[in-house]
């Protein structure tokens, strides 16, 4: 297998889509497959690429073997949200959520010690930003939904045509708007995540939604 696409983000923003608009285009790719935790991804052969949040850490070594990389964004509040409404920092035990709640603090220590939301916040930051140093293209999640063929445009990969086949399956995002935009305001790092959201894209009306 040689790997020549990552699609990478913040976890809840779209990776297991992105795997299954691949396949639909023809172009085999796994989600969580070359980065996962063993036995926990979807494995497809002769995997072209793999769309998985958990490469976001490990990047520079893949950008050094020509690896073209796309950065995949959600609007933060929808972001927060979901993984809010799914405990992520706030699981206990050894299994599939605990591994992912320690995974970010391997690379950003300093978001262990934050509190309520400011620690979703700082991972919503920090992540990006890592992602950032090596991708080669950017897209958000909501304008895929419009236009399909966009994250394939900025990759540069040609013949994918307008007849894509929407993807079926995929995680839902949380039913329930538990995190409102008002909620983060309480944050002294509420300044920086709304910095970062007008970066890619999301304005004051897309953090109220």
């Amino acid at each position: 297998m040689i790997l020549k696409y990552i699609i990478t983000g913040m976890p809840r923003s779209g990776t297991q889509f992105m795997a299954h608009l691949f396949r639909n285009a023809e172009i085999p790719c796994g989600h969580e497959m070359f980065f996962g935790f063993p036995g926990m991804g979807e494995y497809v052969e002769n995997a072209q690429a793999d769309s998985s949040w958990l490469a976001g850490g490990v990047l520079e070594e893949w950008k050094e073997k020509g690896v073209k990389i796309l950065h995949i964004t959600r609007n933060p509040i929808k972001v927060i949200n979901s993984l809010f409404t799914r405990n992520f920092f706030e699981r206990e035990g050894i299994n599939r959520g605990t591994l992912f709640m320690i995974y970010p603090y391997i690379f950003f220590p300093e978001i262990m010690n934050k509190k309520a939301f400011d620690k979703y916040i700082l991972f919503y930051i920090k992540w990006n930003e890592e992602i950032e140093k090596y991708a080669d293209a950017r897209v958000k999640i909501e304008d895929v939904n419009e236009d399909l063929t966009l994250p394939f445009k900025k990759l540069d990969i040609p013949s994918i045509g307008t007849g894509i086949k929407r993807p079926e399956k995929a995680n839902q995002g949380s039913k329930k708007q538990v995190i409102t935009n008002d909620i983060l305001k309480n944050s002294q790092l509420y300044p920086q995540l709304v910095q970062k959201a007008k970066e890619y894209g999301y304005n004051e009306k897309d953090l109220n939604a």
